[in-house]
């Protein structure tokens, strides 16, 4: 970060900006430095908000601005001699006198986290955030807790008037795993705004499809080990591991059932480079006839040879199905977990973030309303560490910064 721009961002207090640079390049130097330049323009500190991400940050940002303060409060303060590197100007002495008066009340000013910050507005408007008024934010090692009790719950059945989604539940715990329910609720309820994307074709034409494939593809199988000492392709690396995989697997092979998706996918994966030969003195069954048409002609050193279609990817359909299922499951347990929780009175980060911005989107009152009374309250903020891909925390502060209510945020312009 330049001189120039340090200077800028301290001494141009009637101007926004974002500042973009590096770690260690002094970023919550020039944060502090230019919450001292507003008290020193008469500013009082109970109108400035300056939020980071951790706890331990805020408690530093705090250290840093009371220590800034002490120091130019100082009887006989120099700058050239006591704070050399400092952007901020030597201090009248009525400006040493708002330090001092800042000093006394900079418990007043709001300095942490933006989840505390999150859980002040939704503390004083729990009515019209509709939450209740004892709801709290929990450490995300608590929500994690709260969610992995809802799937036990849910995979043992203990979940009062959902059997279909203890159905979905068991369908998940078979399909993928327990280890999984966490980080992938985790996301969908993070982007509960967003449309989840359901595979194109419905659930029944493509399980009809893959069952259709599994059959074909299972006798094709079995008969085709039958007929390994005619017809074993080995004239390619590939083809010779998944000839390997089909002797090895035969047995469960065999057993295989049509909807033990998880394991058809793992025999099914390793097969898909198996290469058989074309043996004409060998009168081919109708199964194993279903199955070489899931497969086109070539030629192996001057022998003809059959090798899988790419259109054929059983793997994709036992894919789709999976996933199809799982996002069932997922969709169904985010609106039960969101009421439970809501119900409970917990709230993630996130689910702060998005009650608040709720709340601050539906006021339309200008003078009354929510925005305004936040306004009166603080006047300036200084957030270190935003998250500007965070399009919910972006939303919040533009709002609720702008001097006038805007349908779209985007057309909010904040003041400085």
């Amino acid at each position: 970060m330049s001189q120039i721009n340090r200077n800028r961002i301290v001494k141009e207090i009637d101007k926004n900006f974002i500042v973009e640079a590096s770690a260690g390049s002094g970023k919550t130097t020039i944060l502090v430095e230019r919450m001292v330049a507003l008290v020193e323009h008469g500013v009082n500190v109970n109108e400035i908000v300056a939020l980071t991400f951790t706890k331990k940050a805020a408690n530093e940002f705090y250290e840093r601005f009371f220590a800034k303060l002490e120091l130019r409060s100082r009887p006989g303060f120099n700058k050239e001699t006591d704070d050399k590197y400092s952007c901020l100007d030597n201090p009248t002495k009525e400006q040493q006198e708002l330090d001092k008066e800042a000093l006394k009340n900079i418990d007043t000013c709001f300095l942490g986290t933006i989840d505390s910050f999150v859980s002040v507005i939704l503390k004083e408007h729990p009515i019209d955030a509709d939450i209740p008024s004892s709801s709290e934010i929990i450490s995300d090692e608590d929500y994690s807790n709260i969610l992995i009790d809802f799937y036990n719950r849910a995979i043992h059945g203990k979940i009062a008037a959902k059997p279909e989604l203890v159905k979905q539940a068991k369908f998940f715990e078979r399909l993928v795993g327990a280890k999984y329910f966490v980080p992938a609720i985790k996301t969908i309820l993070s982007n509960r705004e967003s449309k989840v994307m359901m595979p194109e074709s419905d659930i029944n034409t493509l399980v009809f499809n893959y069952e259709t494939k599994f059959n074909f593809y299972k006798a094709g199988l079995i008969e085709l080990y039958k007929e390994r000492q005619y017809l074993r392709s080995e004239g390619n690396a590939k083809s010779k591991e998944a000839w390997e995989v089909l002797e090895k697997n035969i047995g469960i092979i065999t057993k295989l059932k049509v909807d033990d998706y998880k394991r058809a996918k793992f025999i099914f994966k390793k097969l898909v480079d198996l290469r058989f030969l074309k043996n004409e003195e060998r009168t081919m069954t109708t199964a194993l006839s279903n199955f070489k048409d899931m497969f086109y002609e070539y030629k192996e050193s001057k022998i003809k040879a059959y090798c899988m279609k790419e259109g054929v990817d059983i793997v994709g359909d036992i894919d789709n199905i999976i996933y199809y299922y799982v996002l069932e499951f997922l969709k169904s347990s985010k609106d039960t977990i969101l009421q439970e929780l809501h119900d409970q009175g917990k709230m993630s980060f996130k689910d702060a973030m998005v009650f608040a911005t709720e709340l601050i989107r539906k006021d339309k009152d200008e003078e009354h309303g929510v925005i305004s009374k936040i306004r009166s309250k603080f006047k300036h903020y200084l957030i270190d560490e935003f998250q500007d891909d965070d399009l919910i925390q972006s939303e919040l502060f533009f709002r609720i910064t702008s001097p006038t209510i805007h349908d779209d945020w985007r057309d909010c312009r904040p003041v400085p």
